[in-house]
């Protein structure tokens, strides 16, 4: 990062101040990553009624949506697609197992390894909270094509993958 005029006028920029025209004109409000988080911020909301009504905090419900059609992951498995950290990981997995949500053994294929299972239970409370979240989905994307809808989710992937290439 060029820190005096002359560094920046090196690198062809001639703009006062060390500002390059992209510094210069850069507009938080349509920054991608705030927009994003402004979404987030907005959208979670709606769906803490329907987390408070099943007891379960977001995370076990990702956690659980996640597993109710798989049944059962390694936890690198889950930790790559519920996209959560590895000690809020572990500390959910703990309340779902020790409300007999899930169980956790150990891998056949692999002596360190631990798969976690939705207990019948477990499959019950996200397919009756999966209907909240589709609705809370479609409201949230309610003025978008089926194919802005998939293009968006596509993007989002994109963009993840952008940032994250082991995802």
């Amino acid at each position: 990062m060029p820190n005096d005029l002359a560094d920046t006028e090196k690198l062809g920029n001639k703009i006062p101040n060390g500002l390059n025209s992209e510094v210069a004109d850069f507009d938080f409000s349509q920054f991608v990553p705030y927009l994003l988080n402004r979404a987030t911020l907005a959208i979670l909301p709606l769906f803490q009624p329907t987390l408070k009504s099943y007891d379960v905090t977001l995370a076990g419900w990702r956690i659980l949506a996640t597993l109710h059609k798989s049944h059962a992951l390694r936890v690198r498995e889950l930790l790559h697609l519920t996209g959560l950290e590895p000690p809020t990981l572990s500390r959910t997995l703990a309340d779902l197992e020790q409300r007999r949500l899930v169980l956790r053994r150990p891998s056949e294929e692999d002596a360190r390894g631990i798969v976690v299972e939705a207990t019948p239970e477990g499959i019950a409370l996200a397919e009756a909270s999966i209907p909240d979240a589709i609705a809370l989905q479609k409201t949230a994307l309610r003025d978008f094509s089926p194919d802005e809808t998939v293009f968006l989710i596509r993007l989002l992937k994109r963009m993840q993958q952008n940032v994250t290439p082991d995802a």
